[in-house]
């Protein structure tokens, strides 16, 4: 797709609106060392601006109790309408957000935003929160946000 050129006319449907979404759940004492999405899940459905270029943010208030150990939030995004769809990009610890390991108790929270490409212009997409441990068994997760925002 050509670049947009200045003087080119500019038509309000090659960049969707914004979505988000947020979830209050408590995730406690999470053990599970592989993706999970958690019930309720936190997801967005979205659609592929003209540019094929999505911003993908998510934030969420993460905590660890045992020293040395990680809890990781990131995120996940399918073609179509659900998780059932193909899947675009999975989890991966580089796009999120995830504690330190360091003291016990540690608790904040964490925002990351990763540029997602290659998307089929119109096409409609199904993003959601994943979080994960490296270890232990008292590490949680709090609040979970995630908003995907149209790029030019």
């Amino acid at each position: 797709m050509p670049e947009i050129q200045a003087g080119d006319e500019i038509h309000s449907d090659w960049w969707p609106a914004a979505v988000e979404n947020d979830d209050t759940t408590n995730f406690l004492d999470i053990t599970s060392t592989s993706y999970t999405a958690g019930s309720p899940e936190c997801s967005v459905l979205f659609e592929a601006p003209r540019s094929g270029r999505v911003a993908v943010c998510i934030a969420a208030g993460l905590q660890n109790q045992d020293a040395g150990d990680r809890v990781f939030l990131s995120w996940e995004c399918y073609l179509g309408t659900s998780a059932s769809g193909t899947l675009v990009q999975s989890a991966v610890d580089t796009h999120g957000v995830s504690t330190s390991g360091g003291p016990s108790s540690l608790e904040g929270t964490w925002a990351n935003m990763v540029m997602l490409q290659g998307l089929t212009p119109g096409a409609t997409y199904f993003a959601r929160t994943m979080h994960r441990v490296d270890g232990g068994t008292t590490n949680d997760v709090h609040q979970r946000r995630i908003i995907v925002f149209p790029l030019p």
